[in-house]
């Protein structure tokens, strides 16, 4: 289900930032998880192309985390399981678990249930670089075969709208990569406040938060992801889960529905700074962070602006699990279609996902 997991692994994490927003404690080396993922599919009145639907997500082998799928089982109106299924790639890389002897459709008034167990293992490892303004190279710095794989515009990243592009160019600091990334981050902390209302946020564009000065966690990233392409600053979204024992979470869409236990789904940009290069920026989940409530909106807000970077998750080394990247897709447009999908042929999706540490 890649493409409604992405709908709500972008948008629950408003849950996950208001019960517990930074979670600093000591923490072994070493962290065992399994996620479990159960999916019902009820058909409607139309026949459901059940591709359009179930990609499921398979989390990636890094540096600090190794996955394996240990269980994956489905089966139409109760009848025999089966559980043949090959790991593919998205188009921007992202592992998904294809269901080899799925129906491609599913019949009116039928219903489809599926299960997947993948096991993670995390060991982080605390970025071992000091971030200092003073050592940080320009733009000129940054690999030719990067600006053009990294900086270039997307339907969800639109670099040629107007007013993304002169608050870019407005805010750039000549010749210093960090400190323009910085003076991004520090426009979005004191103008952009947090949603009240994450169902709004279903499809928000880079342009909307600028208007709206509203945003959760990737609408921040993917502005400023915006900011940084519009410049010539090679930038990504990355997305992940946050362990949060015993909390529990349910999202209602209408026809997509999703409860969770234990899982904050949480997204961040990657930023290349020279000489450094890739860094994590988080912009709502990192140690330094305020939360200002000013004429009754939340602001998320950094003590020094490198706290985005030094303070992150990744950066601290803390558990945090790894989704995927998205460098080119365009996530909140596939949401959309998603849920007209299932509304024009009268489906539903009801989703109950749990992480547990072994």
């Amino acid at each position: 289900m890649r493409r409604f997991a992405y709908l709500l692994a972008l948008i629950a994490v408003a849950l996950a930032v208001a019960a517990a927003l930074l979670s600093v404690q000591q923490r072994p080396a070493c962290r065992r998880f399994a996620y479990r993922l159960e999916v019902e599919v009820e058909g409607g009145w139309e026949p459901l192309p059940l591709a359009e639907v179930l990609e499921l997500r398979a989390f990636p082998n890094t540096t600090r985390q190794e996955s394996r799928v240990v269980a994956v089982e489905y089966r139409v109106d109760g009848g025999p399981i089966h559980r043949g299924y090959r790991l593919s790639m998205d188009e921007d890389g992202n592992p998904i678990i294809e269901l080899t002897e799925a129906p491609s459709s599913l019949p009116p008034n039928s219903t489809f249930n599926a299960v997947v167990v993948v096991e993670v293992v995390v060991r982080p490892r605390p970025m071992d670089v000091a971030v200092e303004v003073d050592e940080a190279g320009g733009i000129s710095a940054i690999p030719p075969r990067l600006r053009e794989a990294l900086c270039r515009p997307t339907s969800l990243w639109r670099l040629d709208d107007p007013e993304v592009s002169s608050l870019a160019h407005k805010l750039l600091v000549d010749d210093n990569v960090l400190l323009t990334v910085t003076s991004f981050t520090e426009w979005i902390d004191a103008n952009v406040r947090y949603p009240s209302n994450a169902s709004r946020h279903l499809s928000w564009l880079p342009s909307q938060t600028v208007r709206e000065l509203e945003g959760d966690c990737d609408d921040r990233a993917n502005l400023l992801i915006a900011l940084c392409r519009c410049v010539g600053i090679p930038s990504y979204l990355q997305f992940g889960v946050v362990y949060e024992p015993g909390v529990t979470a349910h999202l209602d869409y209408g026809v997509v529905e999703r409860w969770s236990r234990s899982v904050g789904w949480h997204g961040w940009a990657v930023v290349y700074v020279p000489p450094w290069g890739w860094l994590p920026v988080d912009l709502t989940y990192f140690e330094g962070c305020r939360r200002v409530v000013v004429n009754g909106s939340l602001y998320v807000r950094a003590e020094d602006p490198l706290d985005h970077i030094v303070g992150s998750p990744i950066a601290r080394g803390e558990p945090i699990i790894v989704a995927g990247n998205i460098t080119s897709i365009d996530y909140m447009q596939r949401n959309l279609r998603l849920i007209e999908l299932l509304r024009r042929s009268g489906a539903v999706i009801v989703e109950r996902e749990e992480l547990v540490e072994l």
